[in-house]
């Protein structure tokens, strides 16, 4: 269970991080 739970948290992460990303590139645009 806690092993899912850590990719779990590693894929909302990640997803975080392109969403943050997408963010700053409009920003830029």
């Amino acid at each position: 269970m806690v092993s899912v739970l850590a990719l779990h948290n590693v894929a909302i992460l990640q997803t975080l991080t392109k969403h943050q990303d997408w963010a700053v590139g409009c920003i830029t645009c």
